[in-house]
């Protein structure tokens, strides 16, 4: 089985690290890749949040409010700056839900998805206050054919394990991301 990640979600991920050293954290965490996606720009997931009436500058300008440090991390720290584990577990459920609606790459739709299922992060009441639900992003995902299929038939949970390692790992390489993680 293989398991990948659009080359969108890898840029994100670049972007979710240099959000983490502007921000002033040398841990990468959920708020960090949603600060990722909205600096990306053009993507199913910033596009879905537009349409459940989210403006990105709000969003941007509230998670800035909760996790911005004063001073924030030199750019030769950069390899400094790793995963967490609560965001290696969102981007290990977004291969999940890319899974579980028939697709075989992660994209940004699945990441939204990912993030949503958690409030794990400074923006989750936020949003949640805002009617941006799992339910409300899925059924809008589908009206936009951004996921296929629902309840696919699921494969051994060992071998997405696996292949999602290395999928991660593979991602992270091609952003300079040190795959070993915070607690």
């Amino acid at each position: 089985m293989e398991i990948r990640v659009t080359p969108e979600l890898s840029r994100i991920l670049g972007y979710a690290r240099d959000e983490s050293m502007r921000t002033g954290h040398y841990g990468i965490g959920i708020d960090h890749l949603l600060l990722g996606v909205l600096r990306h720009g053009d993507n199913d997931a910033l596009s879905s949040l537009g349409a459940l009436g989210i403006d990105a500058g709000e969003l941007r300008a509230f998670i800035d409010s909760q996790v911005f440090r004063p001073e924030g991390v030199p750019y030769y720290d950069k390899e400094r700056v790793l995963l967490t584990r609560k965001a290696h577990n969102i981007l290990s459920l977004a291969v999940y839900e890319a899974l579980r609606f028939g697709q075989d790459m992660a994209g940004t739709a699945h990441l939204m998805l990912a993030i949503s299922r958690t409030q794990d992060f400074s923006a989750a009441s936020w949003l949640e206050e805002r009617g941006v639900t799992y339910e409300a992003l899925k059924s809008y995902m589908f009206s936009k054919g951004m996921l296929s299929a629902e309840d696919s038939i699921m494969p051994d949970a060992e071998d997405i394990a696996n292949a999602l390692e290395a999928e991660i790992r593979a991602a992270l390489a091609t952003t300079g991301i040190t795959p070993d993680y915070l607690s």
